[in-house]
């Protein structure tokens, strides 16, 4: 009998599983059918597409894949369809997804920083230059930081945790390569070799740019 209701509950939880991914895959192909996409990287860019046109027709789609439930490091990786539906909905003025994008900047996690900075460039719009332009003040470099659970984990194991090993440039140095990329004629140019080649001595040439440029941050 225990055997019997052990073995239903492991088809109920599998069906439960199997309708939750088949109702997500539906949405993404609805999507796809209605910007006539066939492949993924096709469903992206028409994605931000949309949200460059402002076509808030899709604002329902997008919302149900950025809000999929997703690991941390799913979460991170920029080229997404989660990552790109919360860009395209951004772009159409998503109070709730501009403010997490900017909500993940100023986050803990020092390398979904470094994603949210990028997906803030690719949204481009008001909130994107008064961000980058207050980033300007940040100069500190940026060290990853153990979760609770990381620290207890390596207590356990008898160890110690080499989180906390990387140091990821300031923020204003991705702010000034981003801007870099977006502005007409920037006062500074970002070196096509080595991404991150900004100096601290820029940002006095970026605020100075501000300076003349003001309507994009007032």
């Amino acid at each position: 009998m225990k055997l019997a209701i052990t073995l239903l509950t492991i088809f109920v939880y599998a069906n439960l599983v199997l309708a939750q991914n088949t109702e997500q895959l539906s949405v993404e192909q609805q999507l796809k059918e209605k910007l006539k996409c066939v492949i993924t990287s096709d469903l992206m860019k028409a994605m931000l597409d949309a949200g460059k046109k402002g076509d808030k027709s899709i604002i329902p789609d997008l919302k149900k894949i950025a809000s999929r439930e997703t690991d941390s490091d799913y979460n991170i990786a920029l080229y997404t369809t989660k990552s790109y539906a919360q860009i395209a909905l951004a772009m159409l003025g998503d109070e709730e997804y501009l403010n997490k994008i900017v909500g993940d900047i100023d986050g803990e996690n020092i390398f979904l920083q470094n994603t949210a900075m990028e997906r803030l460039a690719m949204v481009n719009n008001k909130l994107t230059y008064k961000t980058f332009y207050r980033l300007l003040d940040d100069t500190k470099y940026r060290q990853e930081i153990p979760t609770e659970a990381q620290l207890q984990y390596a207590k356990k194991i008898g160890g110690v945790s080499r989180v906390g090993d990387v140091m990821l440039e300031p923020r204003s140095f991705f702010a000034m390569y981003f801007l870099s990329k977006l502005v007409a004629n920037p006062p500074t140019l970002p070196n096509s070799e080595k991404k991150h080649s900004e100096k601290l001595s820029d940002i006095q040439i970026w605020k100075k740019w501000f300076e003349e440029h003001k309507e994009l941050i007032e």
